[in-house]
């Protein structure tokens, strides 16, 4: 019985380890920057963040700004909740 019980937890917890949502404040310099997730446009920097990591351990954040290289992340439940990124000035001036 006891083991019984032990199991049933460790195996709730191995699910609930890949699934949930987790909010991130997503800021960059220089500010107004377009925050992808999965390749769908959420907002500009800085804002709030919605991730869902239903069924997935990762999801990929990806910022681009014109005039500047896109810069990204890949995040967890475990990343810290706040992501700051620097942006470097493309070399041609463009994306």
């Amino acid at each position: 019985m006891i083991v019984r019980g032990t199991g049933l937890a460790v195996a709730l917890l191995l699910v609930g380890a890949c699934t949930g949502q987790k909010m991130f404040q997503v800021t960059s310099y220089p500010p107004g920057a377009n925050i992808y997730v999965d390749s769908s446009l959420k907002g500009t920097t800085d804002r709030r963040v919605l991730v869902d990591f239903n069924e997935r351990e990762y999801a990929p954040v990806r910022l681009e700004l014109d005039g500047y290289q896109p810069v990204g992340a890949v995040v967890s439940l475990d990343s810290p909740t706040l992501l700051y990124f620097v942006l470097q000035k493309s070399p041609d001036g463009a994306n």
